[in-house]
């Protein structure tokens, strides 16, 4: 998958926690510390908001700073070492420790039950909490984490769609199709795996293959919500010269990021294919006046 545009899914986060419980948010925590300042377990909830804040950002105060990660280092030095295993795999990524970083993404895998972990990363749960976190690590990191997940779920979807980047980043395309189609078999819903496959499509340039599995991981709401894969199916669909596809495509990328790269151009293009060329020009003149695509 495509990690160099990440996805703001704060509002889908809200969304899951408003059907359980509502949880407070950094600030919140930060005032109930003060009430209650040696409680370990809120250091290590304010922990883990802290790295959500910092890798989603917050509507109300924008995305975390410096500041985050130096209170994130003090609660982390407040609880128990072997505790908030997801913020200390954070830290050791920012710090380039890979194989920390790992060791601790693991270790939050497997839960309380080091031993017995049974229940694998849904593709919701790959995408949120390992493949966005993580964006800009080295390869060794997921070559090592692979080997990880295989070990702790052999054969899960989870384990091949991550098996299937590594291969997809080193170019054996083949052996990514494998990983991804084997995970997909397994479970038809996994929209990771279909991206995977859509993605081994595009670069072998089997375009309409590509949008049968972009539809397919597009089924999914998390997916509808990432500006880069509803970019990849609107580019695919215009090769394909399905030009009103190719337009809702490239306007859903810019309803979740209006600054994406080439979108709004695009948009246009495909406007001026469908012969709406008032609309069409609309959106080039949007285009000179942002000044984001280059035009």
């Amino acid at each position: 998958m495509d990690r160099s545009k990440t996805v703001d899914v704060m509002d889908l986060i809200e969304d899951d926690q408003a059907e359980d419980e509502v949880v407070p948010d950094a600030d919140e925590l930060e005032d109930l510390l003060k009430e209650s300042p040696d409680d370990l377990a809120l250091k290590e909830d304010l922990a883990a908001a802290l790295v959500d804040r910092l890798v989603y950002g917050d509507e109300s105060v924008g995305p975390g700073t410096e500041c985050d990660v130096a209170r994130l280092r003090e609660m982390l030095g407040c609880v128990a070492p072997d505790r908030a295993a997801y913020a200390r795999g954070y830290i050791a990524h920012l710090d380039g420790k890979d194989s920390e970083a790992v060791r601790w993404v693991m270790k939050y895998a497997r839960g309380d039950d080091e031993e017995n972990a049974s229940e694998s990363f849904s593709s919701d749960e790959l995408y949120l909490d390992v493949i966005v976190p993580f964006i800009g690590v080295a390869q060794e990191f997921w070559s090592e984490l692979a080997g990880e997940l295989a070990e702790l779920w052999p054969d899960t979807p989870a384990a091949l769609v991550v098996a299937g980047h590594v291969n997809q980043d080193e170019n054996r395309l083949a052996e990514a199709f494998d990983c991804y189609d084997r995970a997909l078999q397994k479970d038809p819903d996994y929209w990771m795996a279909a991206w995977g496959l859509a993605e081994v499509h595009y670069l072998k340039k089997e375009w309409q293959a590509a949008a049968h599995y972009y539809e397919r991981a597009l089924q999914s709401e998390l997916a509808r919500e990432i500006p880069s894969l509803n970019f990849q199916a609107a580019y695919t669909y215009g090769v394909l010269k399905k030009h009103a596809s190719a337009e809702s495509y490239y306007r859903k990328c810019l309803e979740n990021d209006p600054d994406f790269p080439s979108a709004r151009n695009n948009l246009g293009w495909s406007l001026y294919s469908q012969g709406r060329f008032e609309e069409a020009l609309a959106v080039f003149e949007e285009c000179l006046a942002l000044r984001i695509d280059g035009i």
